[in-house]
């Protein structure tokens, strides 16, 4: 109402009702008259407006020209903040309420639902990005097809598991696809043995040594002991509950699957 008297009387109506149950966050209120002045017979109508607009932008608009509050509203007494800035709702969606007292003694109160229509949905609007860019592009130099460079990937250098990122820096420009480089961890890997008297020896990344493959891969050189039979452990961090072996005992299998990291697992 924007009056002495109106204005605590309508806060604590809200309160009355608010403090029945427990809120997660505190209750937005702000007013209309501050945006629109007093409109009489369209002031519902003006507020109505109000609470369409804050929940399809899922935000609380601000009371203007708030300076000071009637120290009769009493809202400390229950959860609540007068807005003078726009404030984000918590979630996408919400309800924005307006009550009307009329002049002449009909009371109203609408509750208005709705969901953020303005939000831009960011995967959506990279996929339709993608949708209108312009077909990936193959450009001949020269002769040797080896030499063209093509938005694509290169297939002859791709292999199972790869990954790729999508590079897309404006609507005008092909998709171009980047190859992302493996992330290696950190981890090390040890073996003990029958042929090291079961003593922790750590394994050497094939990177470290120049060896063919990488990626992970570790490498260790081992003693034949006299029994002609090796037993052994690979650890994970040298871990003895981290054992890294195969799915079937004594395997001879390269296609068998690789269990752990684990404890109770044997390579033997």
């Amino acid at each position: 109402t924007g009056t002495a008297l109106g204005d605590p009387i309508e806060v604590g109506a809200v309160r009355k009702l608010q403090r029945k149950m427990p809120r997660m966050e505190p209750l937005m209120m702000t007013s209309v008259k501050s945006n629109y002045g007093h409109m009489e017979g369209a002031a519902a109508m003006g507020g109505i407006c109000k609470c369409v607009l804050q929940v399809r932008m899922t935000q609380a608009c601000p009371t203007i020209h708030l300076r000071t509050l009637n120290p009769h509203l009493e809202h400390s007494s229950f959860d609540s903040l007068f807005e003078t800035e726009s404030a984000r709702f918590c979630y996408r969606q919400g309800h924005s309420q307006v009550s009307s007292f009329g002049f002449g003694g009909t009371n109203a109160h609408g509750i208005i639902w709705g969901e953020n229509s303005e939000q831009i949905d960011v995967n959506q609007a990279f996929l339709r990005t993608i949708r209108n860019a312009p077909f990936p592009e193959v450009r001949p130099v020269g002769a040797n097809p080896d030499d063209w460079d093509s938005d694509y990937p290169d297939y002859r250098e791709m292999k199972p598991g790869d990954k790729f990122a999508m590079q897309l820096i404006s609507e005008k420009e092909s998709v171009r696809w980047i190859r992302e480089d493996p992330v290696l961890e950190d981890a090390f890997y040890a073996v003990t043995g029958n042929f090291n008297d079961w003593q922790e020896e750590r394994m050497v990344r094939a990177d470290d040594v120049g060896d063919v493959g990488g990626g992970g891969l570790h490498v260790i050189t081992v003693l034949m002991p006299v029994s002609g039979r090796i037993e052994f452990r690979i650890l994970k961090n040298g871990e003895d509950d981290a054992v890294i072996a195969p799915a079937t005992p004594a395997c001879t299998r390269k296609t068998t699957p690789i269990l752990g990291p684990e404890p109770d697992l044997k390579n033997y």
